[in-house]
């Protein structure tokens, strides 16, 4: 149970980059044209945390 976490961990660090670049892509086609949406994303995502 405890490897297969590790594992899982792993293919995140090294997957990284693309989850990155998707996680962009995302939130450029909700807020296209619109900077404060993209602004805002940000913002809401602070004030949960």
């Amino acid at each position: 149970m405890i490897k297969s976490f590790f594992y899982f961990i792993r293919l995140i660090f090294l997957q990284k980059h693309l989850i990155v670049s998707m996680a962009k892509r995302e939130v450029a086609t909700q807020y296209v044209g619109s900077l404060l949406g993209f602004i805002w994303t940000f913002i809401g995502y602070t004030l949960i945390v």
